[in-house]
């Protein structure tokens, strides 16, 4: 699955969210950003370790856009 916001008008940034359907035990989550309108995105999986120097990166749920402000965006994990 994958989920995907649009920071809002005039600005070129998407985050997206892929993640299996239906988590298991094994299942993970990779989160994008894309700074130029999703011509190209970055892969930023890499910054949502469960700690520093692990191994394991955190499992994500779903995002959400802040309703004050939609270039924020908290996760739920």
């Amino acid at each position: 699955m994958a989920y995907v916001h649009w920071a809002g008008d005039h600005k070129d940034t998407i985050v997206m969210l892929t993640r299996d359907k239906n988590p298991g035990l094994h299942s993970n989550s990779h989160v994008w950003i894309s700074k130029d309108y999703g011509h190209s995105f970055d892969n930023r999986t890499s910054s949502f370790m469960q700690s520093v120097g692990s191994n394991m990166y955190a499992l994500i749920d779903m995002f959400y856009a802040s309703p004050v402000d939609n270039t924020k965006v908290c996760r739920l994990g």
